[in-house]
């Protein structure tokens, strides 16, 4: 395997509770987004020395993303990313078409998703003995606040409280019941529990928070063995996710990691303990991690056509990475031709929604001699006739035309009315 030596630079995972192995260190993460995890949480303080490799090791396996790096390096490119698969631990594979997106001179977006979970991940090259942080995604809780509903609800315990964002305090009932959910149970069909979102997502792993009475004999984590845990669709596709617990020992928490990743987008989860002879269900917190709705707009395609007969069609596609929450697409040579129509498509998107807030197209109208205007619908008031006024402004380079005056040649001087005292 390979290894490395410990430097004081920056390492996150967004937004799971995880450990890492970084260079032969232990460092335990936190819950909350873009957290930096070692001891210094600095961007200014970086690696330095002959460092060649940084080697981090997922207690928790899960599907790559995309990862950020923060580097002194003035090339911030010249990194190689490679990741080995879960099942294939001792092997390294390198990332096959990275996409990069330059965030600053200092700030490197590297996409490299994976169809099945990972377990390592180096960063290697001539600058990373530069490298100052670097940042793993691992999606946001999607499920945090969402509309949650159960079969039945046992006193104040409403499902509701599962997707709150507190897991609760062990052995502590009055913290429990206010932010767990709970079943009345031994109803005639399986308890369930169901969180629906208001779009679709695309999810790589859930986490479900058990209720914890470690003190209290029987009660309460046997509830929840066996569950069943299913990702639906509306969108008419024949999908579903389905994992069944093994129903060994409880856990207090569950971690589900689907390998392959779920390969479609996902509109509600539902989990129900029709397997569970105690015929209860209750959760403290369920977390879906995963990303929306930015992704669907990764690798999109612009084009300006014409449809003046000629040949010619100007088109852009995003080089992928991490999505923005703003494009900005300057060709770099001015389109050579008027255009008629601008079209956006994301068939290189696999998650198959196309969602646009806003579009602006920035130019010039081009209009027949002698209009300007939105719409061409004004006339130019030139000095020389002979001359196109500027199509933005109806101004004019030779001046207003006599009788006329304003930055837009626009306004008759015998409308004009002079007041004299």
């Amino acid at each position: 395997m390979k290894t490395g030596v410990r430097h004081p630079f920056a390492v996150s995972l967004q937004p799971d509770v995880s450990e890492f192995a970084i260079s032969g260190a232990h460092i335990l993460g936190s819950d909350l987004s873009f957290l930096v995890v070692v001891p210094d949480r600095n961007d200014e303080t970086c690696a330095g020395g002959n460092l060649q490799l940084i080697s981090v090791r997922l207690d928790t396996p899960q599907p790559l993303t995309w990862i950020r790096v923060v580097s002194n390096s003035a090339s911030p490119t010249q990194f190689q990313l490679e990741y080995s698969p879960e099942r294939f631990p001792s092997s390294y594979t390198p990332c096959k078409n990275p996409r990069t997106a330059k965030v600053d001179d200092r700030t490197l977006d590297i996409s490299c998703p994976t169809s099945y979970s990972i377990v390592h991940l180096t960063l290697s090259g001539p600058t990373v003995n530069q490298l100052c942080s670097l940042y793993i995604n691992g999606g946001r809780n999607v499920a945090l606040k969402q509309t949650a509903k159960q079969s039945s609800t046992l006193d104040v315990w409403v499902a509701s409280n599962a997707v709150d964002g507190d897991p609760g305090v062990p052995d502590d009932d009055s913290s429990l019941k206010s932010t767990c959910s709970h079943t009345q149970g031994f109803s005639d069909t399986s308890d369930s529990w169901e969180v629906t979102f208001p779009w679709a997502v695309e999810i790589n792993r859930f986490q479900i928070y058990n209720r914890r009475n470690p003190s209290t004999m029987d009660c309460c984590e046997a509830r929840l063995v066996n569950f069943t845990l299913q990702a639906l669709t509306s969108s008419g596709a024949n999908s579903t996710y389905s994992y069944t617990d093994p129903g060994e020992l409880a856990q207090d928490i569950y971690t589900v990691v689907p390998s392959p990743r779920i390969g479609f987008t996902v509109d509600s989860v539902k989990i129900d303990t029709s397997r569970n002879y105690l015929g209860y269900l209750a959760l403290c917190e369920v977390l879906v991690f995963g990303d929306c709705c930015e992704a669907r707009l990764i690798n999109f395609t612009l084009q300006a056509l014409t449809s003046s007969g000629a040949n010619s069609t100007y088109s852009y596609t995003d080089p992928g990475g991490p999505a923005q929450d703003i494009y900005t697409v300057v060709p770099s040579l001015r389109i050579g031709f008027t255009v008629d129509s601008v079209k956006i498509d994301t068939s290189r998107n696999y998650l198959g929604y196309l969602a646009l807030c806003e579009v602006l197209v920035f130019g010039e109208v081009v209009c027949p001699a002698g209009k300007f205007g939105r719409q061409c619908e004004r006339d130019c008031n030139c000095a020389d006739q002979t001359e196109a006024c500027f199509v933005s402004t109806g101004g004019c380079p030779s001046g207003c035309a006599v009788g006329y005056s304003g930055e837009d040649c626009y306004t008759r001087k015998d409308l004009l009315t002079f007041c004299t005292m």
